[in-house]
């Protein structure tokens, strides 16, 4: 009975822990997928300061961040306020402080220099001895040998190849059908790249030229739109002044800006100069984005028959298209 009672806590506990590891993993989801990720662009250019941005974008309250500032060039990730990484750029002398690194070698503080001190000249009484010089060896004499013997014959050398056979010089028969046969190879893979090229411009025309597939494109491309409009920020507000110092193209660059919707926004002013040329402005863009919009956006691309249907046919296609490669290769 006892054994049993400790395995039913067990059995207890671990259901609860599964149960909450469960619970966790659904709250992580819930909140990837309905708390939106919210961004700050900001951007600035003027008649001296070159053109810069800054990136500001936040989860949950701030408590994920990714920040750019415009007068810095790092970007900084942190998480509950406590940066955890950096990219590009150095951090300030605050920060390093704070967070314990060492500074750049080019911030290190080197010490002064000590005042110069000559040496003090050598007492009388001690007389600097010269030294000793390096001990070296008597090099053994070499004792003169005198043979008495009969000098030995070196061997004869036979050569492998006789020195008056010479290579034979090809003649111009010869080299003129070489350069024959090399014209020929060259101009056979040629005809292969052409070959292997026009058959896959014409698998694919033969995919455009069916209305079915020119309507399921339409719709992607509509998708498209849509994300971008979605992904796009939902206010701007800033300034703008611009001139190219011709008023003839200051006036149709404006009327082409002024064909935008965002140029009527509130907040938004844009100004022409026809004197001078120049480009000055500060402006700032803010939106959010939730992750349920995109895969809304991927069940119903998948699961529509027409591109589905395209899907497939392309698969085909690329199939057909690596076996005629292997073909030609072989």
């Amino acid at each position: 009975m006892v054994v049993l009672s400790v395995l039913k806590w067990i059995g207890i506990v671990l259901g609860w822990l599964v149960l909450g590891l469960l619970a966790l993993v659904l709250l992580i989801l819930l909140l990837v997928l309905f708390v939106p990720v919210r961004y700050r662009v900001g951007l600035r250019t003027g008649e001296e300061e070159r053109f810069s941005y800054g990136i500001h974008v936040t989860w949950i309250l701030h408590a994920i961040s990714v920040r750019k500032k415009l007068d810095e060039d790092s970007i900084v990730i942190r998480i509950l306020g406590i940066p955890v990484s950096r990219m590009g750029g150095s951090a300030p002398a605050g920060e390093k402080a704070a967070s314990g690194e060492p500074p750049d070698e080019e911030e290190e503080i080197l010490p002064e220099p000590a005042a110069e001190t000559k040496p003090d000249p050598p007492d009388e009484e001690e007389e600097i001895l010269p030294e000793p010089a390096a001990e070296t060896k008597p090099e053994p004499a070499v004792e003169e040998t005198t043979d008495t013997g009969p000098e030995e014959e070196e061997p004869e050398r036979i050569p492998l190849i006789s020195e008056s056979e010479e290579t034979p010089k090809k003649g111009p028969i010869s080299r003129i059908r070489e350069k024959i046969d090399r014209m020929k190879s060259k101009i056979r893979e040629r005809i292969k790249k052409f070959g292997f090229l026009f058959f896959r411009l014409s698998s694919i025309m033969d995919l455009v030229k069916d209305s079915s597939v020119r309507n399921t494109v339409k719709k992607l491309l509509k998708e498209t739109v849509r994300m971008v409009r979605y992904v796009g920020p939902k206010k701007i507000t800033g300034t703008l002044e611009f001139g190219t110092g011709d008023p003839a193209s200051t006036g149709l660059i404006l009327g082409g800006v002024s064909l935008m919707r965002t140029a009527h926004r509130k907040g938004v002013s844009i100004t022409p100069n026809f004197e001078e040329k120049c480009l000055v402005g500060n402006c700032e863009l803010r939106g959010r984005i939730r992750g349920v919009y995109f895969v809304r956006m991927a069940i119903r691309i998948w699961f529509d028959k027409e591109v589905r249907r395209l899907w497939k046919r392309y698969r085909r296609m690329n199939k057909q298209v690596k076996k005629r490669q292997k073909e030609l290769s072989l």
